[in-house]
């Protein structure tokens, strides 16, 4: 994914050396190292998406501004960009009909599944976009030590380890129903083989352990479904998926016990859940007592995600066989 020389060091190695410096005396702005970085990441992905210029101009306007919000009106924008108002109009509806844009009326316009896409395309799941929108605004900040925001940026975006696709994919087939006690080692390491390419396609996984669910050979199955050529990724199918599973992953990072976190959620929560996970698809006669089944099993699906993850690693440092 990205060029690996000179060797890589450890954040706790990195955090040192750029804070010690050599003894000499720099003034560096961190978060316009940070933002510099940020652009560069989001005009790479957008040098590989096939849009039009109009479209591709205004998308350079809010690269630059690195702000994933946008209160600017059409006109603003025309005036700006230096297009006409009916151009702007023009390539903001096509930016949403393509998902890569939200838009809320005239002047709310809204970069998130722009940089959710390009998190995707870089192949990086240890971040999300307001996380990334947070630390890219640094500059309003003056309460944080900017070298732990700069290390956590690198760290999060840089970072080589296979381990965070492999959790999410191991996730979402256990949330999926697959049965881990049936997964050959054979299996597992063309699964490693697959999500460690440079050409992954997280996307095309996702629908393809979906479409395998409900087929006897769940494992193999996802691996044909992938690997098969002519197989089609629907966005419209992968994209509700990929938020769910997203919301799940996000209750899992937070410090609060999972039961806590799901008071509140709506008969929607649990009806996206069940869709799209079946492990999740529990009848209870109360709410309360469907809260807490629900709760009980992402926690115990998650054990089993940490268990297989140790089985992964460990057949992909034995090459498989």
């Amino acid at each position: 994914m990205y060029y690996t020389f000179p060797p890589e060091i450890t954040t706790k190695e990195f955090r040192t050396r750029i804070t010690e410096a050599d003894d000499r005396d720099y003034t560096v702005s961190l978060p316009a190292i940070i933002q510099t970085l940020f652009r560069g990441l989001a005009f790479e992905y957008l040098a590989s998406v096939n849009l039009k210029p109009r479209e591709k101009m205004l998308l350079i306007h809010f690269i630059d501004k690195c702000e994933f919000q946008s209160n600017e009106t059409t006109r603003e924008l025309a005036k700006k960009i230096g297009m006409s108002r009916q151009t702007v109009i023009a390539a903001l509806q096509s930016l949403e009909k393509e998902g890569i844009i939200n838009r809320n009326g005239d002047a709310r316009i809204d970069l998130t599944p722009y940089i959710s896409r390009m998190l995707r395309y870089k192949r990086v799941y240890d971040i999300y976009p307001e996380e990334l929108s947070d630390l890219v605004k640094f500059f309003d900040r003056t309460e944080q030590d900017p070298v732990m925001t700069l290390e956590k940026f690198i760290g999060s975006i840089f970072s080589f380890t296979p381990e965070a696709p492999l959790v999410r994919f191991i996730r979402t087939c256990l949330l999926s129903g697959f049965d881990p006690e049936v997964l050959t080692d054979e299996q597992i390491h063309a699964y490693v083989e697959i999500i460690e390419s440079i050409k992954y396609n997280d996307s095309r996984m996702l629908q393809a352990v979906s479409m395998s669910k409900d087929f006897p050979s769940k494992w193999q199955r996802t691996i044909e479904f992938y690997q098969d050529t002519t197989f089609i990724v629907k966005e419209e199918y992968v994209e509700p998926l990929r938020n769910a599973l997203d919301k799940i992953e996000k209750i899992l990072e937070t410090p609060k016990k999972v039961a806590d976190i799901l008071v509140g959620e709506r008969e929607e929560f649990y009806k996206q859940m069940a869709g799209y996970f079946p492990v999740l698809d529990i009848q209870e006669e109360s709410d309360l007592e469907r809260l807490k089944k629900v709760a009980e099993k992402i926690v115990e699906t998650e054990e089993k995600v940490k268990e297989q993850l140790k089985r992964f690693m460990q057949v992909a440092e034995t090459g498989g066989l």
